[in-house]
């Protein structure tokens, strides 16, 4: 199904795109989804690499598991105990 998709876009760009879609005997939408596949194909595997990049390695860590372990307890003993302290 096909949806609309709005945008304002440069008067001599439109000019250009009005040209070119007469000379190729296209419509614009076919011009536009073509020209937007293709744009997004070739940044596709960028994107791809970038995000492996990104999050390669975000689960090395300094500390082992233990001591994120034992360091997560005692902020919550603490902050439990702070809690208590408040009420009574």
């Amino acid at each position: 199904m096909d949806k609309i998709f709005s945008t304002r876009l440069d008067e001599d760009l439109i000019q250009q795109i009005d040209r070119f879609v007469k000379s190729r005997s296209i419509t614009k939408k076919s011009l536009v989804e073509n020209a937007l596949r293709a744009y997004i194909n070739g940044l596709k595997e960028n994107l791809e690499q970038d995000m492996i990049s990104q999050s390669f390695g975000a689960w090395k860590r300094e500390e082992t598991a233990e001591e994120t372990w034992t360091r997560g307890k005692e902020t919550f003993r603490r902050a439990f105990q702070r809690h208590k302290r408040k009420r009574g």
